[in-house]
Order: C-alpha cells, then structure tokens, then sequence
C-alpha cells in the first residue's frame, strides 16, 4: 500500500493503477474529498484519516453527497510528556481511549462512512534525529533520552485504543504505525499491523549512479 498526503494524490495513484491508499492527513475540502470518492468509484480502496467528532460527521456528509461509502482510518495523537515538556507532534485530538471510543461511536452511527483502522505515528522517533551533527553533544543525548521514555508510553497507548475499539466491536482490520527512523521498533509492536517506510527507499547517490 501506499500513504498520501492528499485526496487528489490519491486518485492520481488510483489512475495510475494502485488500488490500496491511506491518506495519511485529514482532509476536509470538498474537492478533496470528492477526488478519493472518485478514486473509491473507480475501485481503489482508500481510507481517509479522521481526527475528531466534527471531522466524521463533515466526510459523512460529502460521502452521502457523493454517493460513497468511505472507510476511516482513526488518527491517535502519539505524543507524550515527560517533566511537563511536550514531546512530539500534536497530530490528532485523539489522545486517549474514551476520546477513540467516542469517535468510533460516531463513525458507526453516521452514515456513508465506517471505521476501518487506526494510525499512531511516532514522530517523535521516527522523524526526530538523535545523533544529528548540528546539535551539541547534551542536545542529543536529551532527545535520545526522551525517546527511551517515550516508546514504553506511545506503545502502551497505542494498544489500548486498538483493544478498547475492538472491545467496543469495531472491525480494525488495519493499524498503521512508523516510519523510516522506526522500522524494528514499530514491527515488534503486538498491535500494529502494517509499518510505513518513507525517506528509507529514497537514496540519491543510486539516482546519481544512472
């Protein structure tokens, strides 16, 4: 499969013949919106993210408009605090598992839309270097610091708001975490079932070689 970061993205990989797109940020546009319903139409299957009440009930809405039923793919903010300092990226609204619960809740209930799996990117170590030479030596040792306290947390959360849902009776058929800086952390988590690996495939000396 692959991640996008729009819903035209989308569509442009369905025409291009790939079936199985997340996209990996809200969207709310109506034309964005429309483009993955097109792309749905054509046979694809793409989850768009979601993050709040508000954000259910407005691709419910499109998705009726459209004549579509659009599976969803529920954003968890896996961020975390540690001596009263944020560390991470505020990605979601979702930070806990009665806010996921609420959130399936009212993807079951609307129409035109359903619940189809959960994304917890750990940003703060998949996308956050750690040995990074334009720190000094304390800068890094603080963040590689942080992020042994961050993955006990993050994983433990992650797993919770996938175990609560399907508690709950939800169908969470995918859970998608990760990313280059992450890769054998994210695998070994028990609840995740697919890993994204970005800027891993990418190697400009091999391009400078052709």
């Amino acid at each position: 499969g692959l991640l996008c970061y729009s819903g035209e993205e989308a569509a442009y990989l369905a025409d291009a013949g790939f079936s199985d797109l997340v996209v990996a940020y809200p969207i709310w546009q109506e034309s964005e919106v429309e483009a993955a319903c097109e792309a749905i139409e054509a046979g694809a299957r793409v989850q768009l993210m979601v993050d709040s009440v508000d954000h259910v009930q407005r691709l419910s809405t499109l998705a009726e408009q459209f004549g579509q039923d659009i599976p969803l793919c529920l954003d968890i903010d896996l961020s975390t605090s540690h001596f009263g300092l944020h560390f991470g990226v505020r990605r979601s609204g979702v930070r806990d598992v009665d806010t996921a619960r609420h959130v399936a809740a009212t993807i079951a209930d609307a129409p035109a839309v359903h619940l189809a799996g959960v994304m917890g990117y750990e940003a703060q170590l998949a996308g956050l270097p750690d040995d990074d030479p334009s720190n000094n030596r304390l800068m890094n040792a603080v963040v590689r610091f942080l992020k042994r306290c961050s993955r006990p947390r993050l994983r433990e959360r992650r797993g919770a708001v996938v175990d609560a849902l399907r508690d709950a009776g939800h169908e969470v058929s995918l859970v998608n975490g990760g990313g280059t800086g992450t890769v054998e952390f994210t695998a070994a988590d028990p609840s995740v079932t697919e890993v994204t690996v970005g800027s891993g495939f990418y190697s400009p000396a091999l391009f400078d070689h052709y």
